[in-house]
C-alpha cells in the first residue's frame, strides 16, 4: 500500500511564513527580506557598499592623470574594477534568492544551493544527482522554504567574504580578457 505524504499542514505553515517575511519592504539590490532598510531603500551592508562605489567612480577620475600602461594605474583600475564587481554582486544576489516566495522552484535549484554550501563547508559537493529526489520529496511551498533557510546561509557566507569573492571574479577577467574599460 502506498502512502500518501502529509503536506497539506506544513504547506500552510510555509506558504504563510514567506509570505509574511516578504510583506516587508526589502534592500533595493539584494532583496534580503530579513534586513532593515535606510532612507536610500538599502540595508546596511548594501549601503556600505554603495558608498565604496561612489568612491570608485571619484577614482576614475584620478585615472587621467596616469598614463595607459602606468604601473600606478594598474592598482587603481583592480580597486575600482572591485567595487563594481561587489555591487553586481549584490544585485545579483537580489536576483537569485529576491522573489523566492513566488518562484517556481525545482529539485534543480536545491541541489545546486546544497553543492553551493557543501563546497565551502566541506570542500566538497555531496549533493550531485539529488534534483528529482528533492522534487519528488518536497512540495512546491515546502521547496520555497528550503530554498529560504539555504538562501540565509548562503546570503550570510557571501556578504561575510564579498570583497574576495568580488577580487576573484575581477582577477579571472583579467585573466581572460584585461580588466573592463574604467574610463
Amino acid at each position: 500500500m502506498k502512502r500518501k505524504p502529509l503536506r497539506e499542514p506544513f504547506d500552510d505553515f510555509c506558504l504563510d511564513f514567506l509570505d509574511g517575511i516578504h510583506r516587508d519592504p526589502a534592500c533595493n539590490w539584494c532583496k534580503d527580506p530579513g534586513k532593515p532598510i535606510d532612507r536610500s531603500g538599502l540595508c546596511r551592508h548594501c549601503y556600505r557598499i554603495s558608498l565604496e562605489v561612489r568612491r570608485a567612480r571619484a577614482m576614475m577620475g584620478r585615472l587621467s592623470q596616469f598614463p595607459q600602461k602606468s604601473p600606478q594605474r594598474i592598482p587603481l583600475e583592480l580597486e575600482i574594477s572591485n567595487r563594481l564587481q561587489m555591487e553586481q554582486l549584490c544585485r545579483n544576489e537580489g536576483e537569485s534568492y529576491g522573489d523566492l516566495h513566488t518562484k517556481d522552484l525545482d529539485g534543480l535549484s536545491l541541489e545546486y544551493d546544497l553543492q553551493l554550501l557543501s563546497q565551502w563547508l566541506l570542500g566538497k559537493r555531496l549533493f550531485r544527482g539529488w534534483a528529482s529526489i528533492l522534487d519528488h520529496a518536497f512540495s512546491l511551498h515546502q521547496r520555497r522554504f528550503l530554498s529560504y533557510t539555504l538562501s540565509k546561509l548562503i546570503r550570510e557566507f557571501s556578504r561575510r567574504h564579498r570583497k574576495s569573492i568580488a577580487m576573484g571574479q575581477v582577477m579571472l577577467k583579467e585573466i581572460h580578457g584585461g580588466l573592463p574599460r574604467v574610463d
